[in-house]
């Protein structure tokens, strides 16, 4: 159940990054440049999420093949 609460998160997350990406691909480059620093924390948060979901899965697969 962890494992899929974790992988939840993460496709959410992942969602919410992508439309906000497409809102901004449709502004001019201003926009981007503002939202830099941010997208940059959102896509850290993504990347920790999925190392800790990574650590989940090798350790319900190591629980389970004991």
């Amino acid at each position: 159940a962890r494992v899929l609460d974790q992988l939840d998160g993460i496709e959410i997350a992942f969602s919410s990054l992508r439309a906000r990406l497409v809102r901004i691909k449709s502004t001019d480059i201003s926009e981007w440049l503002a939202a830099n620093q941010e997208l940059q924390t959102e896509l850290g948060g993504l990347n920790t999420a999925a190392d800790t979901l990574s650590q989940s899965i090798n350790e319900a697969l190591s629980t389970g093949s004991s």
